[in-house]
């Protein structure tokens, strides 16, 4: 490692255990702040990377790290199975740890190990986590693991158990590198596409693995690849290649490529991860601590009986920025439903060009000549590119028009931000500090693909022997309407695939800038009551030790404000 960087690594640990003194130094309880410190130090000095192997349910995640692993040692089973995230640390022996809410269990023997880890790690041995588990730690013998590498066998999303998917997300803000399992019997499902773009601007690097190759032809395996491709392509600028693999788990193809590109990538990439990763949650954690202390340095300066007034009227003045939060988020639905009728108008025109400028000459030509299946594929071929051209020019007018809402909504989505911070500084004197990320609105585009599958429903009734005893009139007929309902078909799934895959742009857009603003405002509310009810207690338990407090509290308020000056 550069000594750069191992002087930037150094620096970090120092200015969070510096951060982790002063605080204790306050005499207060900051717990989830301390426990943010004493996490990131623990990764700085470990140098350790975190791997989630991530995707919905049954896809072969916990069969994946198996392979991986050399051995099955993770539950799998033909139904939603894992429930608990497991953390998988080099060890130079088996050892499993499971933390509960009453005790911690050690566990050495293997296969004590595998019976264990299915009574609690899996939603049928461990329903809703009955059993309180709070964390599970396996330490596995792998050179796979050897350099500092952590993998995390993740529940699957999107089934019936809410609560998987929950726990699954939770897992993503420790994640430094996701290994996102899919497999080629239905690509890429709408859940898969959402969790995806919600994990990936929150981790560093994503390998894309498609499993089960081995229950596909050849043929259809290269199809598949190519549609991943051609969507991750543009997420990888043209670098797609270095970060798919196809594998099965059950024969181990491409284990051994896969294992090898997550340690060479690690090897290259691990230092600047650790950089990149700890700067953000470093600068977290500091806004955390200086709003928490303001707030509460600024609250112990008022008489109580101030001070409960002041509470009592800010979460009156709560409950109004909610209420009007709630008419914002009437008119944002307005708004979106425009741009969906607008979407269905674009396609209604689209689909009538089509038959009149392709299909009712085509129908009208074969009535009087011969029914050419050269023709017919023609028509197919013209049909694709015409549906290929305006998908393109119809995404771009909704991608315009979604952008030109959210912009002109900027104000209301920031709304109850800018009501809480005013709110904040009205009541308590205290300028909360809201964390700044880029905001510039993007379109959240789904992957297209024209559908070019043509049924030839009318070579069926070749074998019929009724249609083989009927006038060739009649049976002209009959073909022409197989075939009018083929083309409809064919135009019925390629404006499916446009509406659907727009509609499901526009949601994505739109609740993507929602759920920023509203998480923002969720979490300082929650941070700022905390602090508030910290303090209420300490007047009433500590009159007489007040003044004291308050000038503890500037200096260390003081003191982080200084510290955060070297992050």
């Amino acid at each position: 490692m550069p000594a750069t960087y191992e002087n930037e690594i150094s620096n970090y640990i120092d200015i969070l255990t510096q951060l982790e003194k002063i605080l204790k130094k306050s005499g207060w309880e900051f717990d989830l702040i301390e426990g943010k410190i004493k996490e990131n130090i623990a990764k700085l000095q470990s140098e350790q990377i975190v791997v989630s192997v991530i995707g919905q349910f049954k896809r072969g995640k916990s069969s994946v790290i198996n392979a991986l692993l050399s051995e099955e040692i993770l539950p799998i089973s033909v139904l939603p199975l894992t429930a608990i995230p497991v953390f998988i640390y080099y060890g130079e022996k088996y050892e499993l740890q499971i933390k509960t809410k009453k005790e911690v269990l050690n566990f050495r023997n293997i296969e004590e190990i595998k019976k264990v880890l299915f009574e609690f790690a899996t939603e049928k041995g461990n329903p809703e986590n009955k059993k309180e588990v709070e964390e599970i730690k396996l330490f596995y013998p792998s050179e796979l693991l050897k350099n500092n590498i952590v993998l995390v066998d993740t529940p699957g999303v999107g089934s019936i158990y809410a609560h998987n998917t929950k726990a699954a997300e939770d897992v993503i803000p420790k994640s430094d590198i996701g290994v996102f399992v899919v497999s080629p019997d239905s690509p890429f499902s709408e859940v898969e596409m959402n969790y995806f773009k919600k994990v990936l601007p929150k981790i560093k690097t994503s390998f894309f693995v498609i499993n089960k190759s081995d229950t596909v032809t050849e043929m259809d395996l290269e199809e598949v690849k190519k549609f991943y491709f051609n969507i991750l392509d543009k997420i990888f600028n043209g670098d797609a290649k270095n970060y798919v693999f196809t594998v099965s788990s059950k024969t181990k193809a491409g284990i051994n490529e896969l294992k090898e590109a997550i340690k060479s990538y690690i090897e290259v990439k691990k230092t600047e991860i650790l950089i990149d990763v700890s700067k953000e949650r470093i600068k977290e954690i500091f806004n955390l601590a200086k709003n928490e202390i303001g707030l509460i340095l600024n609250s112990l300066k008022m008489p109580l009986k101030k001070l409960e007034e002041n509470i009592g009227l800010f979460n009156d003045c709560l409950s109004d920025i909610e209420s009007k939060a709630d008419m914002i988020n009437g008119n944002i639905l307005i708004r979106k439903n425009k741009i969906v009728e607008y979407l269905e108008n674009k396609i209604t025109e689209l689909n009538k060009e089509i038959r009149s400028s392709f299909i009712n000459d085509f129908l009208k030509g074969a009535e009087k000549g011969i029914i050419d299946e050269k023709n017919i594929y023609k028509v197919i071929e013209n049909i694709s590119k015409i549906f290929e051209n305006r998908q393109g020019e119809i995404e771009k007018e909704v991608e315009k028009r979604v952008i030109s809402v959210l912009i002109e909504l900027k104000e209301d989505f920031e709304m109850p931000l800018k009501e809480l911070k005013q709110k904040a500084i009205e009541f308590f004197n205290i300028d909360i500090e809201i964390p700044q990320e880029a905001t510039e609105f993007k379109f959240l585009k789904k992957p297209y693909f024209v559908d070019k599958n043509f049924s030839f429903s009318y070579k069926l009734l070749k074998d019929n022997l009724f249609f083989k005893i009927l006038p060739s009139s009649f049976k002209k007929k009959i073909i022409l309407s197989h075939l009018k309902n083929d083309f409809d078909d064919i135009i019925l799934r390629n404006s499916n695939n446009i509406r659907w895959e727009t509609i499901q742009s526009i949601q994505d857009t739109f609740i993507k800038y929602e759920a920023y603003y509203y998480d923002k405002y969720e979490n300082i509310k929650e941070s700022i009551l905390d602090s508030l009810d910290k303090v209420k207690k300490s007047i009433v338990d500590f009159k007489e030790t007040k003044e004291i407090k308050i000038h503890n509290m500037e200096i260390i308020y003081n003191e982080i404000i200084e510290l955060a000056k070297g992050i």
